[in-house]
């Protein structure tokens, strides 16, 4: 591995100490820093590949650390440290991103395999991000999976409004249900395809760069404006632009895109003239927006701009069917990054794949492709026992087991019997026939017949008063 640069935070010099002679015996560059605020210092101005860092610091909680640096730098891997381990702080942390927990007294060898696998767990995600963005570039709108209904409705939706090269379109679903393939089907659909795609997710830039990445600014319009640039509306001109989470968008730039989609003029900051562009919006959003306007946080009057054509992509509980062959795209597509070939995927795996309910949706799955291959010891196919806990143990369909749709033993006997003397009754002339006909004595049909309630009037020989058997 070629050298990176880890950030050690510890308030003790000697283990400081310690794990920068480990790193750099390992080859890596070594920062370190003994507060939160030195920290904070560091990772502002130094590209880092990850952190070690110790979870009680004098000036800060470590857990407050761990938020800040998953907000600033969420692509950087962050171990923990600390004598003070137990079960349940190791859980929060790992739920609040940490990557591993690590107990003090630690052997200084495991702690740097941990560090090791983090930074090639790292290296892998950037890959794999590479690898898309190149996909995207050459994006086939054919190769989407669609093997279930509710997906192959979803894209047949796309298709249609892919041939309207204005309408605008919101797409909405859970977080990870693929809402940016959808959009991204849409543009190489339809005749803006010979364009380049263009995309911003609203809640990754800061609110004050917002407007001037959207709308760009003149010479001086502000401090630091040295030079004149263009916004992406204007970028991309006679394109699409898929803006994700628009949910997130600040209440006062959503009136200027209101504007925009009223007049589809371009007013960079300083400016007062405007220019015309022809974009297609395609907006995407996990949050229920006209909730949102009736509680005040989204405007309604963009929604409704934005709400021309909804299209809403399922969960992918809700399509068990797409399972298995975006485990397989996946499968691929990491290989590839990893220069290795794609393995088998075993029948048994498929079936729990499909038994797990996915609530990090199709994120979750590709995250757990990436990490099967990577930390698995995977040959030539994928096997059950390479799947983590959570998944071996699922009950594959076929054999799961719904007690709540299995009648009691009781009931279900009753039920047949019921159905049996009903029938008998309604064939045979007689109740001695109808007993003949199951099998059993008049004084057991009879029996029977009073314990299910079933009522009986006949005549002839078997019964020469009329007898009835009462309900």
């Amino acid at each position: 591995m070629s050298e990176r640069t880890i950030l050690v935070i510890d308030d003790e010099e000697s283990i400081r100490m310690t794990l920068d002679e480990a790193f750099r015996a390992a080859g890596h560059r070594v920062l370190a820093a003994a507060t939160a605020r030195q920290a904070r210092r560091i990772l502002r101005r130094e590209g880092v590949d990850a952190v070690v860092q110790d979870l009680m610091l004098p000036d800060c909680a470590g857990l407050d650390l761990l938020d800040w640096i998953r907000s600033a730098a969420p692509e950087v891997p962050v171990i923990l440290i600390t004598a003070y381990g137990t079960v349940r702080t190791a859980v929060n942390a790992v739920k609040r991103g940490a990557y591993d927990f690590v107990e003090k007294p630690f052997d200084v060898e495991h702690l740097t395999l941990v560090v090791d696998r983090a930074l090639e767990a790292r290296c892998l995600t950037e890959r794999v991000g590479q690898f898309e963005r190149t996909l995207a570039a050459s994006f086939d709108p054919d190769g989407v999976v669609c093997q279930s209904p509710a997906m192959k409705q979803v894209m047949d939706q796309a298709r249609r409004v892919a041939a309207s090269p204005t309408a605008t379109v919101l797409i909405t679903g859970e977080t990870g249900v693929g809402k940016e393939v959808v959009g991204r089907a849409i543009h190489f659909l339809g005749p803006r395809r010979k364009h380049p795609l263009f995309e911003v997710n609203c809640a990754a830039l800061p609110a004050h760069l917002l407007e001037s990445e959207f709308f760009g600014h003149v010479k001086g319009a502000f401090t630091g404006a040295d030079t004149g640039r263009k916004g992406i509306l204007e970028e991309a001109n006679g394109s699409t632009l898929l803006l994700d989470e628009i949910g997130e968008m600040p209440l006062d730039l959503q009136a200027k895109l209101l504007r925009f989609l009223e007049d589809r003029t371009v007013r960079r900051i300083g400016e007062t003239r405007g220019r015309r562009v022809d974009v297609r919006i395609v907006a995407m959003t996990n949050r229920d927006l006209e909730k949102e306007a009736a509680a005040g946080r989204f405007r309604r009057d963009l929604y409704y701009r934005l709400h021309v054509v909804p299209i809403h992509v399922p969960p992918l509980r809700e399509r068990p069917e797409d399972v298995a062959p975006l485990f397989r795209l996946f499968l691929r597509a990491t290989a590839v990054s990893l220069g290795r070939s794609t393995p088998e995927v075993s029948p048994e795996v498929e079936d729990r794949l499909q038994a797990h309910s996915w609530p990090g949706n199709v994120r979750e799955l590709r995250n757990l492709t990436e990490r099967i291959l990577l930390l698995e010891d995977v040959g030539d196919r994928v096997e059950a026992r390479h799947l983590p806990p959570e998944l071996s143990d699922s009950v594959p369909p076929a054999r799961r087991t719904d007690t709540a749709r299995i009648p009691r033993f009781a009931e279900a006997h009753d039920a047949l019997s019921r159905e049996l003397i009903q029938r008998a009754l309604r064939e045979a002339p007689s109740l001695a026939a109808a007993a003949r006909l199951l099998g059993i004595d008049r004084a057991t049909f009879r029996y029977h017949a009073r314990r299910l309630g079933i009522s009986y009037r006949g005549g002839g020989e078997n019964s020469p008063r009329g007898e009835n058997v009462p309900g």
